[in-house]
């Protein structure tokens, strides 16, 4: 589409946003916005086995883990209201990624085309999805690096230094005691005489 110094004229440009035509079904899709589009039922793997199976529906599943998952982190006391787009992101995030992990169990991980055997490019978005819920979520301080970080923060004294601390103290007291009894012995022995 060109813009200012594009060398594409204004009125083509124009023309051709006025043909465009705003498709809000799809619109999400195009423009990679899925903050809350679950998965239609119509197209799911296991639909023949779903209890909640809804011809046209969207997956119920996905909505309850989504909205339970959502209420609880953000009933956290360090998340605020402002961060919820980054919740609802990162929980579909992990949605999808359950759901592609489960799809690659049932399905392999490894497809066979043209006689080679390839690896799914599933399995890399699932990694991605994955990896960009942790960001996300460590971010907001629930995720499992910030849990490792808290944790590290929280564990008190270091065991090792205080141990090494009682052992050096140890060592002093022995020696000290070793001292005074060898002057002890010592003076003793030169009042015997």
């Amino acid at each position: 589409m060109g813009g200012p110094g594009s060398g594409q004229d204004p009125r083509d440009a124009t023309a051709k946003l006025l043909r465009h035509q705003y498709n809000p079904k799809t619109a999400a899709i195009t423009h990679g916005l899925y903050t809350r589009c679950f998965y239609p039922c119509d197209g799911c793997r296991w639909r023949s086995e779903c209890e909640e199976f809804t011809k046209g529906g969207t997956c119920v599943l996905e909505e309850r883990v989504f909205e339970d998952r959502v209420a609880e982190i953000m009933a956290l006391p360090q998340v605020e209201m402002i961060d919820r787009p980054r919740v609802v992101r990162a929980v579909m995030d992990e949605i999808r990624a359950a759901v592609g992990e489960a799809w690659l169990r049932a399905a392999g991980e490894y497809r066979i085309e043209n006689g080679e055997l390839k690896y799914h490019a599933a399995a890399r978005d699932v990694a991605r999805l994955k990896d960009r819920a942790d960001k996300a979520l460590d971010a907001l301080g629930v995720g499992p690096k910030a849990r490792r970080e808290l944790a590290d923060t929280n564990a008190g004294p270091d065991l090792g230094v205080l141990v090494r601390a009682a052992a050096q103290a140890e060592a002093a007291k022995r020696a000290q005691a070793t001292d005074a009894e060898f002057i002890d012995e010592e003076a003793g022995d030169d009042g015997d005489d």
